[in-house]
């Protein structure tokens, strides 16, 4: 289905350039591979996260959110075979080596001590991707920059994992990106474990 529905999304936006094998492919596969991840919730964004207007032509973005082991990177991994869409994987390995720093593993040693330092790393990465330009029809996203504030960094602030302070630079920060660059997205795909 959600396959489906990224098609319709983007012949909807004007995108005549899609190959005939994806519209194809979408359609034969929409009921062996993509009834296997059963999607939650699919919408659009434009009305929920606010984002300065691109001046030129930009891809379709889709975004595709989910819990850890949900299929996230497994669905995004089937649509590397079409030329017309880039696919975007979690920076993993960005997180891992900041300048010799992994991130990632001082987060889980202290998640109050590094959330912040995690939190700042995670979205500059995804604002650089978001933000990458591409001749490419589609760009997929595993995860958003705005899956990292007002998810990831709503239960860090929540859960205590954030001081007030810290979560008002972060929402400052967010704020900017977001008034000051087009970080938009199309499409929305939410898949939860079962």
């Amino acid at each position: 289905m959600l396959g489906t529905l990224l098609l319709l999304s983007i012949a909807r936006r004007g995108h005549t350039t899609v190959s005939s094998s994806l519209k194809y492919e979408i359609r034969r596969q929409k009921h062996s591979l993509i009834s296997d991840w059963k999607p939650y919730l699919i919408y659009n964004p434009k009305k929920m996260y606010k984002s300065r207007k691109s001046e030129v032509p930009r891809p379709y973005r889709v975004s595709v959110e989910g819990n850890i082991g949900s299929g996230k990177s497994t669905f995004l991994s089937y649509f590397e075979r079409f030329s017309e869409v880039e696919i975007y994987l979690e920076p993993l390995d960005r997180w891992r080596d900041v300048q010799g720093y992994n991130v990632l593993d001082l987060l889980y040693s202290d998640l109050t001590k590094w959330n912040l330092t995690f939190q700042h790393m995670v979205q500059l990465s995804r604002v650089n991707i978001q933000t990458s330009t591409s001749s490419k029809t589609v760009q997929m996203f595993e995860r958003s920059v705005q899956n990292n504030r007002y998810c990831f960094g709503e239960m860090a602030y929540k859960g205590g994992l954030l001081s007030d302070v810290e979560y008002t630079i972060f929402d400052k920060w967010y704020s900017w990106v977001s008034d000051n660059t087009d970080i938009g997205l199309d499409l929305i795909g939410l898949f939860l474990f079962n």
